[in-house]
């Protein structure tokens, strides 16, 4: 499940918002009408990511203090503004934020936000701790799978500094306690540790798709 119901929850909210920079006023439009899905590929995920990180930036002022994702959804839950120094002061940063994050992306993706994809920017990295640093090896050390979700989803795809997916589950299961041999599994990126074999990834694209195998 790639919805986010906290998107869902604060996006009256910042659709709300005056805002007088063409760019931001261009990313609201792109906002208004989207579910909160963070889907692969969709921009809105990206604008929504790399707004709240910005936000969450000017909040903490730069000192990395609390994962991002939380020190925003605190600022922006109804009890929150004093996070901000009071609501005009969070409206402001969020303005500010916006802008910010407009002008940052559109320097890394070009200047249409609805070319944006979330999955452009936010891939899951499986990469040989030691192999990866080996010139010529690399290729086979490290894979980069795009994938949905972002911190706040039932499918956990943290996003960090550059939306790449730091945290989420590489082993999944469902275990079916009446009758354990009808339990299903699945292990990214593939049933073999060796770089060089095709099982060391054969499992990247079911598990991106959230299957599992008996």
């Amino acid at each position: 499940d790639t919805t986010s119901l906290f998107a869902r929850d604060v996006l009256p909210r910042l659709l709300a918002l005056d805002l007088p920079h063409a760019p931001s006023q261009h990313a609201r439009t792109l906002l208004s009408g989207w579910d909160g899905t963070m889907a692969e590929d969709a921009p809105q995920p990206l604008l929504f990511n790399a707004w709240m990180q910005e936000f969450a930036r000017l909040l903490a002022a730069g000192d990395g203090a609390a994962p991002w994702w939380h020190l925003a959804g605190a600022a922006l839950s109804p009890t929150g503004a004093a996070l901000c120094g009071g609501p005009e002061r969070c409206t402001t940063l969020l303005r500010q934020a916006l802008q910010s994050a407009t002008a940052r992306l559109a320097a890394a993706y070009g200047p249409d936000p609805a070319a944006w994809r979330w999955a452009t920017a936010h891939q899951a990295v499986f990469a040989h701790p030691l192999l990866r640093h080996v010139p010529l090896l690399e290729r086979w050390a490290v894979l980069r799978v795009p994938v949905g979700g972002d911190a706040s989803t039932l499918l956990r795809a943290n996003p960090g500094r550059d939306f790449e997916a730091v945290h989420g589950a590489g082993y999944r299961a469902v275990y079916d306690l009446a009758e354990p041999d009808r339990s299903r599994f699945i292990v990214a990126p593939g049933q073999s540790g060796h770089i060089l074999l095709a099982a060391s990834r054969n499992l990247a694209a079911p598990w991106r798709h959230g299957a599992l195998l008996t």
